[in-house]
């Protein structure tokens, strides 16, 4: 990979990162196949008062929703090193502001 790749590869990190560390909702709803029915379901929550009989089951919902959506996204959309790499727990590291130079052209 070349520099140019690879800043541009931790940049989009970088953005990602910033995204999701903004909007917590957001990581519920990447790699999961039921993406747009947890966002409906999240609108509702937030209309819905606190005290609303149908909140709780709402909620319910929703955790089962991500759960099942993570699961049939990494069975048929994942390619078999993520998979692996999800199995054994390899992660990478945070980007930071701090490493971002030479990224901006």
């Amino acid at each position: 990979m070349s520099k140019k790749e690879d800043d541009t590869f931790r940049f989009i990190q970088l953005l990602s990162q910033r995204w999701s560390s903004q909007d917590k909702r957001i990581k519920d709803y990447s790699c999961n196949e039921f993406a747009d029915k947890i966002s409906l379901i999240d609108f509702f929550l937030s209309i819905i008062p606190k005290e609303h009989k149908f909140r709780k089951l709402l909620e319910q919902i929703r955790v089962m929703l991500i759960l099942r959506g993570q699961a049939i996204w990494i069975r048929d959309r994942a390619d078999i090193l993520t998979q692996l790499g999800i199995k054994v727990g390899k992660t990478y590291k945070t980007i930071s502001m701090d490493e971002k130079e030479g990224m901006e052209e």
